[in-house]
Protein backbone atom coordinates (compact mmCIF):
# COMPACT_ATOMS: atom_id res chain seq x y z
CA UNK A 1 0.00 0.00 0.00
CA UNK A 2 2.98 2.65 0.93
CA UNK A 3 4.52 2.01 -2.35
CA UNK A 4 1.05 2.53 -3.98
CA UNK A 5 0.42 5.34 -2.16
CA UNK A 6 4.21 7.47 -3.14
CA UNK A 7 3.39 6.40 -6.62
CA UNK A 8 0.24 8.30 -6.32
CA UNK A 9 1.76 10.85 -4.86
CA UNK A 10 4.13 10.96 -7.36
CA UNK A 11 1.46 12.00 -9.83
CA UNK A 12 -0.05 14.35 -8.50
CA UNK A 13 2.96 15.97 -8.59
CA UNK A 14 3.00 15.45 -12.23
CA UNK A 15 -0.29 16.91 -12.09
CA UNK A 16 0.71 20.09 -10.79
CA UNK A 17 3.48 20.44 -13.32
CA UNK A 18 1.48 20.36 -16.43
CA UNK A 19 -0.69 22.34 -14.19
CA UNK A 20 1.85 25.49 -13.76
CA UNK A 21 3.26 24.22 -17.78
CA UNK A 22 -0.86 25.19 -18.65
CA UNK A 23 -1.19 28.42 -16.82
CA UNK A 24 2.34 29.71 -18.42
CA UNK A 25 1.13 28.76 -21.86
CA UNK A 26 -2.21 30.67 -21.60
CA UNK A 27 -0.24 33.69 -19.79
CA UNK A 28 2.07 34.23 -22.38
CA UNK A 29 -0.44 33.62 -25.25
CA UNK A 30 -2.72 36.14 -23.94
CA UNK A 31 0.65 38.25 -23.70
CA UNK A 32 1.40 37.97 -27.10
CA UNK A 33 -2.11 39.12 -27.90
CA UNK A 34 -1.66 42.41 -25.77
CA UNK A 35 1.96 42.79 -27.88
CA UNK A 36 0.39 42.36 -31.00
CA UNK A 37 -2.63 44.69 -30.22
CA UNK A 38 -0.23 47.53 -28.77
CA UNK A 39 2.34 46.67 -31.86
CA UNK A 40 0.01 47.16 -34.59
CA UNK A 41 -0.51 50.22 -34.59
CA UNK A 42 1.94 52.09 -32.39
CA UNK A 43 1.51 55.50 -31.11
CA UNK A 44 -2.28 55.87 -33.12
CA UNK A 45 -5.22 56.75 -30.83
CA UNK A 46 -8.01 53.75 -30.64
CA UNK A 47 -10.07 55.50 -33.44
CA UNK A 48 -7.14 55.05 -36.17
CA UNK A 49 -6.61 51.45 -35.19
CA UNK A 50 -7.80 48.75 -37.66
CA UNK A 51 -11.18 47.39 -36.78
CA UNK A 52 -10.48 44.35 -37.96
CA UNK A 53 -6.85 43.72 -36.06
CA UNK A 54 -8.54 44.73 -33.07
CA UNK A 55 -11.65 42.57 -33.42
CA UNK A 56 -9.80 39.44 -34.61
CA UNK A 57 -7.19 39.71 -31.49
CA UNK A 58 -9.48 40.45 -28.85
CA UNK A 59 -12.22 37.88 -29.95
CA UNK A 60 -9.21 34.96 -29.92
CA UNK A 61 -8.12 36.25 -26.82
CA UNK A 62 -11.54 35.98 -25.59
CA UNK A 63 -11.91 32.39 -26.64
CA UNK A 64 -8.18 31.79 -25.55
CA UNK A 65 -9.45 33.35 -22.05
CA UNK A 66 -12.63 30.77 -21.83
CA UNK A 67 -9.89 27.85 -22.56
CA UNK A 68 -7.51 28.91 -19.89
CA UNK A 69 -10.34 29.27 -17.70
CA UNK A 70 -11.74 25.79 -18.40
CA UNK A 71 -8.42 24.21 -18.00
CA UNK A 72 -7.78 25.49 -14.15
CA UNK A 73 -11.52 24.15 -13.04
CA UNK A 74 -10.46 20.56 -15.11
CA UNK A 75 -6.89 20.94 -12.53
CA UNK A 76 -9.25 22.01 -9.61
CA UNK A 77 -11.58 19.08 -9.96
CA UNK A 78 -8.25 17.36 -11.35
CA UNK A 79 -6.60 17.79 -7.93
CA UNK A 80 -9.43 17.54 -5.32
CA UNK A 81 -10.15 13.76 -6.51
CA UNK A 82 -6.83 13.15 -6.50
CA UNK A 83 -6.11 14.36 -2.47
CA UNK A 84 -9.81 12.54 -1.71
CA UNK A 85 -8.17 9.81 -3.33
CA UNK A 86 -4.82 10.26 -1.07
CA UNK A 87 -6.91 10.71 1.91
CA UNK A 88 -8.80 7.10 1.66
CA UNK A 89 -5.58 5.44 1.23
CA UNK A 90 -4.28 7.05 4.09
CA UNK A 91 -6.88 5.73 6.16
CA UNK A 92 -4.75 2.65 6.19
CA UNK A 93 -1.76 4.38 6.94
CA UNK A 94 -0.35 6.02 10.35
CA UNK A 95 -1.28 9.45 10.15
CA UNK A 96 -3.52 11.03 7.48
CA UNK A 97 -1.83 13.76 6.42
CA UNK A 98 -3.86 15.30 3.97
CA UNK A 99 -7.00 14.80 5.96
CA UNK A 100 -4.83 16.60 8.53
CA UNK A 101 -3.58 19.33 6.57
CA UNK A 102 -7.52 19.76 4.77
CA UNK A 103 -8.75 19.83 8.04
CA UNK A 104 -6.32 23.06 9.11
CA UNK A 105 -7.08 25.32 5.76
CA UNK A 106 -10.94 24.43 6.27
CA UNK A 107 -10.72 25.91 9.58
CA UNK A 108 -8.80 29.04 8.69
CA UNK A 109 -11.53 29.21 5.66
CA UNK A 110 -8.86 29.84 3.35
CA UNK A 111 -9.75 29.94 -0.55
CA UNK A 112 -8.50 27.52 -2.61
CA UNK A 113 -5.65 28.36 -5.13
CA UNK A 114 -8.04 27.51 -8.31
CA UNK A 115 -10.24 29.45 -6.80
CA UNK A 116 -8.34 32.83 -7.05
CA UNK A 117 -6.61 31.76 -10.17
CA UNK A 118 -9.73 31.48 -12.24
CA UNK A 119 -10.37 35.16 -11.77
CA UNK A 120 -7.34 36.01 -14.15
CA UNK A 121 -8.95 34.93 -17.07
CA UNK A 122 -12.15 36.58 -16.42
CA UNK A 123 -10.46 39.68 -15.79
CA UNK A 124 -8.60 39.87 -18.86
CA UNK A 125 -11.60 38.52 -20.79
CA UNK A 126 -12.98 41.99 -19.56
CA UNK A 127 -9.93 43.75 -20.27
CA UNK A 128 -10.40 42.33 -24.34
CA UNK A 129 -13.91 42.84 -24.46
CA UNK A 130 -13.91 46.81 -23.25
CA UNK A 131 -10.52 47.20 -25.68
CA UNK A 132 -13.18 45.80 -28.66
CA UNK A 133 -16.24 48.35 -27.19
CA UNK A 134 -13.73 51.00 -26.78
CA UNK A 135 -12.54 50.39 -30.49
CA UNK A 136 -15.83 49.91 -32.09
CA UNK A 137 -17.21 53.26 -30.05
CA UNK A 138 -14.14 54.73 -31.06
CA UNK A 139 -14.64 54.43 -34.54
CA UNK A 140 -17.74 54.68 -34.80
CA UNK A 141 -17.40 58.18 -33.78
CA UNK A 142 -14.49 59.03 -35.61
Amino acid sequence: MEELYKAYLNDVGNVGSRYATANAFYLAVVSALLSVLALAEANKPLSELRLEILITVAVFAILVCWIWRKTIEFFGKLFLAKFEVLREMEQQMAFPIFSRERAILEKQKIEWLTENERRVPVMFTWFFVTIAILGVGAKAAG
